[in-house]
């Protein structure tokens, strides 16, 4: 494959991987009359790819935009656009975006006859299900870029946590008088940062059905409440 066309390929992905599933607006202009062309981004995209390389049809970014897609179709058997796609999640559905991600669906298809193999997939199934602490999961998402981890590098970072912040916290305790109080306790504050982070990462891939925001919420109330006191009251 040309160097041209890897870098545009790259560029797509990216734009997937950042989430940026906005509607492009063309105008076009005829004497007096002024019309608005509505472009669907996401579908445009994966469509690109999926015929383009079928291989990366793999790649988290591009599966992340084919969930995306997913979410965009009108389900229920009551639903009057049932199998019906918006142009977003804000908008309408239209034979236009419909017509678009059905064409995805199909080149995403005939890429998977030729490349999938069924213990691939089934992979595949098990870590978007999260059955598994072992497979990754979606820890948290910064910029539009999701941070993933599974329970064995979650183990990792929570003793490199717990060593960083113990480290942190005796070299505070033991010069706290050559520090002064105040440098002192925020260095103590600072020590926690390491294990609460690492606690709030092992604790989320290991309960993967449970919500990060709780764990979240839990683990800071728990730092905060029981051993930033405690600490706090080592250096009085």
């Amino acid at each position: 494959m040309k160097k041209p066309v890897v870098a545009r390929l790259r560029r797509v992905l990216d734009c997937l991987e950042r989430r940026y599933f906005a509607i492009e607006e063309e105008v076009f202009r005829r004497g007096d009359v002024t019309d608005i062309w509505r472009h669907t981004i996401l579908p445009m995209s994966l469509r690109a790819i999926a015929v383009a390389a079928p291989d990366r049809i793999f790649d988290p970014s591009f599966r992340v935009g084919l969930v995306a897609l997913l979410n965009l179709q009108e389900t229920g058997s009551t639903n009057v656009n049932r199998g019906g796609f918006r142009t977003s999640q804000e908008g309408f559905v239209t034979s236009y975006a419909t017509t678009q991600s059905l064409e995805v669906f199909r080149h995403v298809k005939s890429a998977l006859d030729e490349r999938a193999n069924p213990a691939r997939t089934f992979d595949f199934l098990c870590r978007i299900e999260g059955t598994h602490h072992s497979d990754p999961q979606d820890l948290i998402t910064i910029r539009r870029r999701t941070v993933t981890m599974n329970s064995w590098a979650a183990l990792i970072l929570l003793a490199i946590g717990l060593l960083t912040g113990a480290t942190i916290i005796t070299v505070a305790i033991s010069f706290k008088y050559q520090l002064g109080d105040v440098a002192s306790r925020a260095l103590v504050i600072w020590g926690m940062a390491p294990p609460a982070f690492s606690t709030f990462a092992y604790t989320c891939v290991r309960l993967p059905r449970t919500s990060n925001r709780k764990i979240a919420a839990l683990v800071f109330a728990g730092f905060t409440a029981l051993l930033l006191p405690i600490v706090t009251f080592l250096l009085a």
